[in-house]
């Protein structure tokens, strides 16, 4: 390979780490809670070469001009909003939309991206989450964002939340993001890329993912890791008769012991020092259907939480999936599930029906455990059923790819696929 193409290589790597990045950091983190709206300007500006190098192929203006007449169509408006709220979401989906088609051109792996940025961030907080918030080596202020006290150290940690496991004082690990519900959602996705698209499982990283998912102390973030492990170990497939027998001999006490731990964690989060969040959660999925069923088909408008505030006193639901369904209602509702079912009928169609089913499960149990269903990371899970949809053959390959198991094409057809797609690509 010529040194030229190498560093443009690198470059575009770089390039590519740095959107991920920013979607990300704009999706959870404290510092953009504190400084709103920045790494959301950096990413737009950011993405304008990504951008144009997708429109170069101008079937693709068709399909992103369908995004907002279907988006706002979908959305009965029975309490307006600006019509700027509007925009901004759809320029957000839209711009993530294309960064993903802009690594199917150039072959990248973007999940393989979110992975090691995740575990970046992850070896990061063990230092800051034993330094820091355990030992206190440097003396902490004391400052409050969106109303929550947070410990800051350098102007750069911020610590939020201690908690009381089984009568134990223990710090919760919420990483760089506003809390710790936020950071066990990151460290899922890595560990369903581990498990589940990696060609061979990294120990050291896993043990990573695993340190930073037990101390966040989270009860919906240690039940997804159970899930995940038990898909896993069900996805394994065993090279010889005896290690068949011994998974099939261990198949009914893992899955009884993940119940009970299961359990466990769910009873903490009741009795012990999560009670408060365990009712406030419950109280937002009951109040939050309570208002759906008010108006399941239209809605109560997007972004609209009037009814949610009249009936509780606060304004914002903790449940970012039912708050979307008591918002858009059925209608809105169709925006975002024709392409989760879509995208799982695609990963399954690949042979993986294991990585469908549990990437499936993650996306709705993530969108549901923090109020973030409109932010740019679980837009990027969307966007893969939104792509799969008007790009079906491209995302196959390119998913595929990224899973580490190529389609064997033969040359004959994947001359002529090629040769299709450049026609149909080139043609207005």
């Amino acid at each position: 390979m010529k040194t030229g193409q190498i560093s443009k290589n690198i470059i575009i790597s770089i390039y590519l780490y740095l959107l991920a990045f920013l979607i990300i950091f704009s999706s959870g983190a404290i510092l953009d809670q504190k400084y709103p709206n920045v790494a959301q300007a950096l990413l737009l500006g950011l993405s304008i070469p990504a951008i144009l190098t997708v429109l170069v192929y101008k079937r693709y203006l068709t399909y992103l001009s369908l995004i907002p007449i279907l988006f706002i169509g979908f959305n009965f408006i029975t309490v307006p909003v600006g019509i700027l709220q509007y925009v901004t979401f759809i320029v957000k989906f839209v711009v993530v939309l294309l960064i993903i088609k802009y690594c199917m051109i150039g072959e990248k792996n973007l999940f393989k991206i979110f992975h090691n940025l995740i575990v970046g961030i992850a070896v990061y907080t063990l230092f800051t989450y034993l330094f820091f918030d355990i030992l206190s080596i440097l003396p902490p202020s004391t400052e409050v964002i969106n109303d929550k006290p947070y410990r800051v150290w350098l102007g750069l940690h911020f610590h939020g939340q201690i908690t009381s496991w089984y009568g134990v004082n223990v710090f919760r690990n919420n990483s760089i993001f506003w809390e710790p519900g936020v950071w066990q959602i990151y460290l899922n996705y890595a560990l369903i890329y581990q498990l589940f698209f990696s060609k061979k499982v990294n120990k050291k990283i896993l043990t990573v993912l695993l340190i930073n998912l037990i101390t966040t102390f989270s009860t919906t973030g240690n039940i997804i890791c159970l899930m995940i492990l038990l898909v896993a170990f069900l996805k394994f497939k065993p090279k010889t008769q005896a290690t068949l027998f011994l998974k099939y001999y261990l198949l009914i006490p893992l899955v009884a012991v993940g119940f009970f731990v299961a359990i466990y964690l769910f009873n903490q989060k009741v009795s012990g020092g999560g009670q408060r969040s365990y009712s406030l959660r419950q109280d937002d999925l009951l109040v939050g259907w309570e208002l759906f069923l008010q108006k399941p088909f239209t809605g109560w408008g997007f972004l609209n939480n009037e009814g949610y505030q009249n009936m509780v006193g606060v304004p914002n639901n903790s449940n970012g999936f039912i708050s979307m369904l008591f918002q858009q209602g059925i209608a809105g509702a169709i925006f975002y599930l024709v392409p989760l079912i879509t995208l799982f009928k695609k990963i399954a169609s690949t042979h993986r029906v294991f990585t469908a089913f549990i990437f499936t499960i993650f996306i709705v149990i993530s969108s549901a455990s923090e109020p973030i269903m409109y932010t740019n990371f679980i837009s990027f899970l969307f966007c893969l059923g939104v792509i799969s949809i008007i790009d079906n053959e491209h995302f196959i390959q390119w998913f595929n790819r990224c899973a580490s198991k190529e389609i064997i094409v033969p040359p004959e057809k994947r001359k002529r696929i090629l040769g299709t797609t450049v026609l149909k690509e080139k043609t207005i």
